[in-house]
């Protein structure tokens, strides 16, 4: 997962103070899951994200030819209701997860 506003935030200290206090930086949010990427690290990144945007509306784009491991899809699921607008390119395996996941909300 690459995301500017976290790449400006590691800078300086100023730039993480502007940055952090912009929802609208973290408004978009890509996931491009084709690397074998540490699941946790990916987690806490993406609850970072998260936590920036507050309850600003996100754009988020989700690419995963494998499928994404429980921890990270909990945290994804867990910011559906900041979506607005999602391009979700899963696996079977993970819409067969969502399908599921959805009635612990």
């Amino acid at each position: 997962m690459r995301h500017p506003s976290w790449t400006f935030s590691q800078v300086c200290r100023e730039w993480r103070t502007a940055v952090q206090g912009h929802p609208r930086c973290w408004s978009h949010v890509v996931l491009s899951l084709d690397k074998l990427e540490n699941s946790l690290r990916l987690s806490l990144l993406f609850a970072a994200v998260m936590d920036n945007a507050g309850k600003q509306g996100i754009f988020i784009w989700i690419d995963s030819p494998k499928a994404i491991p429980s921890n990270l899809m909990s945290g994804i699921l867990h910011s559906c209701c900041l979506w607005r607008e999602a391009t979700l390119s899963l696996t079977l395996w993970d819409f067969k997860a969502l399908s599921e996941m959805k009635h612990s909300f």
